[in-house]
C-alpha cells in the first residue's frame, strides 16, 4: 500500500469537492434536527477530511489529530456506500479516523466519482395502513434535490403506495427536509368493526332465591311472606326475548389499495327450548303455551306444569299459575293455590284455598278446619273432607264429607270406602250417593238436589228482596195512615204527604214486580221432577231432603233407598244407583 504526502496537485474541482466533503462529513456531527439549517448557513464543523479521485486511485486524508466519533464513523461509511466505492481499504480508513495526522492514504483503487443525489426510502407498516418515507441527504454541494412530482409517481410505480397519500405532509417534508428520520406520507382507511348483536329480555330471568313482596299498608310496609317470586309466569303468544341483529362493519383499504373486510359483529341465536316458537321474521322467541318459564342449559322452555316436591309452606308460598299445579306433599294453613289447570295435591290440605280452572284432586284429603275452600270448574276428587266448603261443576267424589258444605252443579258421590254423609249441607245439581248419610245420633244432614245451587241462591235472593220490599210498603202504609188528609195543616205537611205517597205507589209496583218474578221461579222449579238422593246402605234421621221445591226430613232410619220426588211428594225406593267401582282411584292421578 502506498503512502503518499499531502501536497498533491489534485486541482480546483479537487479542491471544491474537498470542501463539499468536509462540509457533509462536519454536517454529520450536528444533530438531525439542525442539520439541514447549519448547511444552509455554511457552518461547517472543525473536523474535515479530503476523499480525492486520483488517476492512480482514490486517496482519503483526515486533518491532522482529529478523530471520528462512532456517529461519524458510520456516516462516513454510508457516505462510502452512496458514493458506490468498491474494494476499499477499510484498516487505512479506520487507521486514518482514529488520529494518526493528516496524511494522504489510498483507501481504493481508481474509479469514476459518483454524485449523489437527495433519495429516500420507503416502510410500510405491517397492517399496511401507514406508510413513512425517510430522507436522505444529498452530496453536499453538487447533489441534486428531489421533486415532488418524480416522487408521487414513484410512490404509485415502484411503491405501490396508490391510496391515502398526504400531500400536504408529502411538500412538507420535501420543502423542510429532516434526514433520517421517518415521516408518515400515506395512511390507510382502516375498517370499522361491525356491531355485535344482543338479545333484548322481556321477562325477568330469576336467579338466586326467591324474592319477598313487600305488602303496603296504611302505616308502612311489611313483608308478605306468602307472596312469592319464585317462577315467571307467560301466556301463550307472550314475548319473550328479541334478538337485536349484529350491524355490518365498513370495509377499510390499506395504502397499498388493498380493501380490509370489517370484522363481523357477533350474532346471538334466539334461545328456543320446548314450547316456544321463533316467528317468521327469527327476531322474536314467544311462548306457544301458557305457563312457566325455566331457563335450562341457556334455553327457555314453557310448562304447563308447576311442579312442588315438598309442602306448600313458607318457602314456596302462594300460587297463581296458567297451567296446572302438582304438590308432592302437603297444603299448609292460610296459603292459597290457584291454577286454570287443574290442582293435584299428594298429602292433606289444611285450612287453605284450591281454585282450579280444571279438577281437583286430593289424595289425602282436606282438614278445613272451617276455612279451607276448594273451587273447581271441573271436578273435586278428595280422600275426605272435614269442616271444608267445596265448590266444583261437574261431580264431588270422596270416602266421607264431613260437616262440610258442598255445592255442584253435577253429582255429590261418596260411595268408596266408608263412604258416608255426617253434617252440613250438601247440594247437587243431579243426584247424590252415599253409603251413609247422616249418622246414628241423628246429626242434622242437609241435602239438596234437582236445582242447581246458581238457582237456589237466586231464588233465596228474590225472597228475600220481596220481603224486604212488602216491609217498606207496609210501613209507608202505616205512616199515611197516621196523617190522615183532615189533619194536615201546612204546605210542608202537604208535600210530605205527597212524596210519601208516590213512594209508596214507587215501592209497591216493584214489590208486585219481584213477586211476579219469584213465583214464575218457583213455578218452572214446581215441574222439575230431576235429582234423586241414594243411601246405598243407610239413611239415619235427622237427614234433611229436598229435591227441587220439595222437602222431607227423616224420622226414622232408611236403608238402600233412592229418593225422588213423585206427584209432588218426596217418596223412596229401592236403591237404583249403580256405583263406579273404585270412584277415587279411576279419578285421581
Amino acid at each position: 500500500m502506498k503512502k503518499l504526502k499531502t501536497n498533491d496537485k489534485s486541482g480546483g474541482d479537487q479542491h471544491e469537492r474537498k470542501n463539499n466533503v468536509q462540509a457533509e462529513i462536519a454536517a454529520s456531527s450536528i444533530p438531525p434536527e439542525s442539520q439541514h439549517q447549519q448547511e444552509e448557513n455554511g457552518e461547517i464543523g472543525a473536523q474535515k477530511f479530503v476523499l480525492s479521485y486520483e488517476p492512480d486511485g482514490v486517496y482519503f486524508t483526515v486533518s491532522c489529530g482529529a478523530v471520528l466519533s462512532l456517529q461519524e464513523q458510520e456516516w462516513l461509511i454510508r457516505h462510502f456506500s452512496r458514493k458506490r466505492l468498491h474494494d476499499i481499504d477499510m484498516g487505512m480508513v479506520l487507521k486514518a479516523v482514529s488520529g494518526a495526522g493528516a496524511e494522504h492514504f489510498f483507501v481504493a483503487p481508481p474509479q469514476r466519482e459518483i454524485i449523489y443525489n437527495e433519495t429516500y426510502t420507503v416502510s410500510v407498516s405491517s397492517d399496511m395502513m401507514e406508510a413513512s418515507m425517510t430522507l436522505l441527504p444529498p452530496e453536499p454541494g453538487c447533489g441534486k434535490r428531489l421533486e415532488e412530482g418524480q416522487v408521487l409517481q414513484e410512490l404509485g410505480k415502484l411503491h405501490q403506495i396508490n391510496f391515502g397519500i398526504e400531500r400536504e405532509a408529502l411538500h412538507e417534508l420535501l420543502e423542510t427536509p429532516i434526514y433520517g428520520q421517518p415521516k408518515v406520507i400515506a395512511r390507510g382507511t382502516p375498517p370499522v368493526a361491525g356491531v355485535d348483536g344482543r338479545l333484548e329480555w322481556h321477562i325477568d330471568r330469576r336467579e338466586g332465591p326467591a324474592v319477598y313482596r313487600i305488602r303496603e299498608t296504611d302505616e308502612n310496609e311489611k313483608v308478605d311472606y306468602k307472596n312469592l317470586d319464585l317462577f315467571v309466569q307467560v301466556n301463550a303468544d307472550q314475548l319473550l326475548v328479541t334478538r337485536v341483529p349484529p350491524k355490518e362493519g365498513t370495509s377499510g383499504r390499506t395504502v397499498l389499495g388493498r380493501e380490509m373486510p370489517p370484522k363481523s359483529g357477533r350474532n346471538y341465536l334466539l334461545p328456543q327450548g320446548k314450547n316456544t316458537y321463533i316467528t317468521k321474521d327469527g327476531l322474536e322467541l314467544r311462548a306457544a303455551v301458557p305457563g312457566r318459564v325455566d331457563e335450562v342449559n341457556g334455553r327457555l322452555e314453557v310448562s304447563n306444569l308447576y311442579q312442588v316436591l315438598g309442602d306448600v309452606d313458607l318457602g314456596v308460598g302462594n300460587i297463581n299459575f296458567d297451567g296446572d299445579v302438582v304438590i308432592g306433599g302437603n297444603v299448609c294453613n292460610g296459603f292459597t293455590i290457584k291454577a286454570t289447570g287443574s290442582i293435584e295435591v299428594k298429602g292433606i290440605v289444611e285450612a287453605a284455598a284450591l281454585e282450579a280452572g280444571g279438577d281437583i284432586f286430593i289424595e289425602g284429603g282436606i282438614q278445613g278446619g272451617g276455612k279451607g275452600i276448594l273451587q273447581a270448574q271441573g271436578g273435586v276428587y278428595a280422600r275426605f273432607a272435614e269442616y271444608a266448603t267445596i265448590q266444583a261443576g261437574s261431580i264431588v267424589s270422596a270416602q266421607s264429607l264431613l260437616h262440610s258444605n258442598v255445592n255442584c252443579l253435577g253429582a255429590v258421590e261418596v260411595v268408596d270406602g266408608r263412604g258416608s254423609i255426617i253434617g252440613g249441607n250438601v247440594c247437587a245439581g243431579t243426584y247424590i250417593a252415599a253409603q251413609l248419610l247422616g249418622n246414628p245420633s241423628g246429626r242434622a244432614t242437609e241435602l239438596q238436589v234437582g236445582l242447581s245451587p246458581h238457582s237456589r241462591v237466586k231464588m233465596a235472593e228474590m225472597e228475600k228482596m220481596v220481603d224486604s220490599l212488602k216491609k217498606v210498603v207496609d210501613r209507608l202504609q202505616e205512616v199515611l195512615q197516621e196523617t190522615p188528609d183532615s189533619q194536615i195543616k201546612t204546605q210542608r205537611e202537604q208535600e210530605v204527604r205527597m212524596e210519601n205517597v208516590r213512594k209508596l205507589l214507587q215501592y209497591k209496583k216493584l214489590m208486585l214486580d219481584k213477586e211476579a218474578e219469584l213465583q214464575e221461579i218457583r213455578d218452572t222449579l214446581s215441574d222439575h221432577k230431576s235429582g234423586e238422593v241414594h243411601a246405598l246402605n243407610t239413611a239415619y234421621p235427622g237427614v234433611n231432603i229436598s229435591i227441587g221445591l220439595g222437602r222431607t226430613i227423616l224420622t226414622q232410619s232408611v236403608t238402600y233407598a233412592t229418593f225422588r220426588k213423585i206427584d209432588g211428594n218426596i217418596d223412596f225406593t229401592t236403591c237404583r244407583f249403580r256405583p263406579r267401582a273404585g270412584t277415587i282411584k279411576k279419578r285421581m292421578r
